[in-house]
């Protein structure tokens, strides 16, 4: 016969497995507003880079729906002059908490390689490991969210 701690033992994991999962993200959990705050920990506008080319990132605002599409607006000045877009992107959400994004190309482009957009969702944050470019942090708020919290 064998021990009950045998027996026990696999339906104990099972327990923790299944008390120990969230359900996944779904696109209506994560849809609204994204306002970035931070590059590399510091408040805008904040500069990516000195030098021959001066860039500073001023704001972006990501939009998402639910139904894995959205949009960017980027505004960023760049050696004294002032770039804007409004560009439309597709989503998808990886694993538990991943986000990744690209933007449309237009056939025969050229066009950075997806995916264009690369971070996780944590706390009703976003927060980006990849915009474009690699080696920065941004980190995007939820103003709809962060003033319904604050009037509770």
């Amino acid at each position: 016969m064998p021990s009950l701690l045998r027996l026990a033992a696999p339906l104990a994991a099972s327990l923790v497995l299944v008390a120990g999962c969230d359900d996944p993200l779904a696109p209506d959990d994560v849809a609204g507003t994204y306002v970035l705050e931070t590059v590399d920990g510091n408040a805008l506008p904040a500069a990516l880079a000195a030098g021959p080319q001066e860039r500073v990132v001023v704001s972006v605002v990501i939009e998402l729906s639910d139904d894995e599409t959205g949009d960017v607006s980027h505004v960023e000045v760049i050696d004294g002059l002032v770039y804007s877009s409004v560009v439309p992107i597709a989503y998808a959400i990886s694993g538990d908490e991943g986000f990744v994004a690209e933007f449309p190309c237009p056939p025969n482009a050229l066009c950075t390689a997806p995916p264009h957009l690369v971070g996780r969702f944590r706390g009703g944050r976003l927060e980006l490991s990849r915009y474009l470019i690699d080696g920065h942090e941004w980190s995007f708020g939820r103003p709809q969210i962060e003033a319904a919290a604050v009037g509770r």
